[in-house]
C-alpha cells in the first residue's frame, strides 16, 4: 500500500512545534506499517519547508500560514504521490474530504479530541455538552460549566464552506472510515453525529516508557489550568508534608512543596522516574487519557476524573473520582493509595500492560487493505 498522512500537526519535533499524544500515536501507526512493507508520505505544516526520513518513514514539512494555502498544497502534493489511501485526523479532514472528491482517494478519518472538532458547530456543541455529567458542584467550576465554544462560533461553517468546500460533520459522514481512540470518542460520534466508527487503541509501548520509579511526587502533566493543576495547586496547600510536580503549568505558584516544569521534557521518562503517583484531574473530557497509562506501566498508581476515556484508561488500573469530588475527596484517595501502594502499583501495572499490544494496528492493516481494494 501506498498512504499518505496529513498531520494536523507535526508527527515530529519541529522547531516550532512538538508532538502531542495524537501525533505520537500516529506516527508509531506508520512505523508499524512502514515495517510491514508498506510506503508512508507524511505531509506536515509548518513555518518552514523540510524533508526528512525517520525509521522508514518520509515526512514532507511544507510552510502554509492559511488554511486555503493547505488546501493547494495537499492537492499539488496528492496529485504527485498518487497515493492509494489518506490517513488523517482533526480539521485536516476537510482536506481529506475535498481530495476524494477532486481525486477519487479513500480516506480515513482517524478522531483523537472530538469536542474540538465540533468547537465551532453551536447545535453539536451545545449536545455534546448535555451528554456530560452534572458539573455545576465543581470546585473550580462554580455554578457555571466553563467549556466554552471557541472564537469560531457563528463562522464555522460559513468559513469551512469558504475555504475548503464542507465541514466537519460532511467530513465524518463521508469518511470510507471513521477511528476512534476509545469507546467514549465512539459513542460521542454516534450520538452527535449520527456516524459510526471502530475503536482503536494505539499501542503504548512498554519498553518506552517503563522506568525504576524510585520518586516520591505526585505528579499531573498538561497544558493549561484545566490539565489538573488547578487541583494540584489545592492538593500542596492542603498536604504540605508532600511534594507535588505540575509538568506545563504555565502560571507563576508561589507554593513551597510544588514544582513547576513549564514545558514538557524530550523523554517523559525523566519525569516518571521522579513520580510516586500520577494525577489527572481533569476539568474537561479526556478522549481517552495516554498519559496515565505510560505512568501505569512502571507501577505507578493512577487517580484521575471520571471523565471521558478515563473510564478505560484508568479504571481498573487506578482510582476514578466523580467531577464533583472536592480537594478533601482527592486526598483521601492518595492517602488510600499511600497506604495500599504495592497493591495498586501491581494493579496498574496489570492494567497498563492490555495497551501494549499490536493487534489493533493489525486490524487497521487489514481494513486498509479492503478499503482500497474497494475504491
Amino acid at each position: 500500500m501506498k498512504l499518505m498522512i496529513l498531520a494536523h500537526n507535526p508527527m515530529i519535533p519541529t522547531k516550532h512545534s512538538m508532538p502531542g499524544g495524537g501525533e505520537i500515536s500516529m506516527r508509531e501507526l506508520s512505523e508499524y506499517l512502514t515495517a510491514q512493507g508498506h510506503e508512508i508520505e507524511v505531509l506536515q505544516f509548518s513555518w518552514q519547508n523540510q524533508k526528512r526520513t525517520l525509521n522508514g518513514v518520509h515526512y514532507y514539512t511544507l510552510k502554509a500560514t492559511s488554511n486555503k494555502r493547505k488546501l493547494a498544497l495537499a492537492t499539488s502534493f496528492a496529485k504527485k504521490h498518487r497515493p492509494e489511501c489518506l490517513l488523517t485526523w482533526s480539521f485536516e479532514s476537510k482536506i481529506a474530504l475535498n481530495l476524494k472528491r477532486e481525486l477519487g482517494i479513500p480516506y480515513v478519518f482517524f478522531v483523537h479530541r472530538f469536542e474540538t472538532l465540533i468547537g465551532g458547530y453551536w447545535r453539536l456543541f451545545r449536545k455534546f455538552e448535555r451528554l456530560l455529567p452534572s458539573l455545576k458542584n465543581s470546585q473550580f467550576r462554580g455554578k457555571k460549566n466553563t467549556l466554552k465554544i471557541p472564537l469560531r462560533v457563528g463562522y464555522a461553517w460559513l468559513m469551512d464552506t469558504f475555504v475548503y468546500g464542507c465541514t466537519i460533520p460532511e467530513s465524518f459522514r463521508e469518511a470510507d472510515l471513521v477511528v476512534a481512540n476509545s469507546e467514549y470518542t465512539r459513542r460521542m460520534i454516534q450520538k452527535i453525529i449520527g456516524v459510526d466508527a471502530i475503536v482503536s487503541y494505539y499501542r503504548i509501548r512498554a519498553h518506552k516508557y517503563r522506568v525504576k520509579s524510585t520518586g516520591s511526587y505526585i505528579t499531573a502533566i498538561g497544558l493549561g489550568k484545566k490539565s489538573g493543576h488547578r487541583m494540584m495547586e489545592a492538593l500542596a496547600r492542603s498536604m504540605p508534608d508532600h511534594k507535588f510536580l505540575s509538568v506545563g503549568h504555565k502560571d507563576e505558584v508561589d507554593i513551597p512543596n510544588l514544582k513547576v516544569q513549564r514545558t514538557y521534557v524530550d523523554d517523559p521518562r525523566d519525569i516518571y522516574r521522579q513520580t510516586r503517583i500520577f494525577i489527572s484531574a481533569r476539568e474537561h473530557p479526556e478522549a481517552f487519557g495516554r498519559v496515565p497509562v505510560e505512568a501505569m506501566l512502571s507501577g505507578i498508581p493512577a487517580i484521575a476524573t471520571d471523565l471521558g476515556g478515563h473510564a478505560e484508561s484508568v479504571d481498573g488500573g487506578g482510582i476514578l473520582m466523580k467531577p464533583s469530588a472536592t480537594v478533601k475527596d482527592w486526598k483521601k484517595a492518595i492517602l488510600q493509595i499511600e497506604k495500599e501502594y504495592k497493591n495498586y502499583s501491581k494493579k496498574a501495572r496489570t492494567h497498563a500492560k492490555k495497551f501494549d499490544s499490536e493487534a489493533p494496528k493489525k486490524e487497521l492493516e487489514k481494513r486498509l487493505t479492503r478499503i482500497i481494494a474497494e475504491s
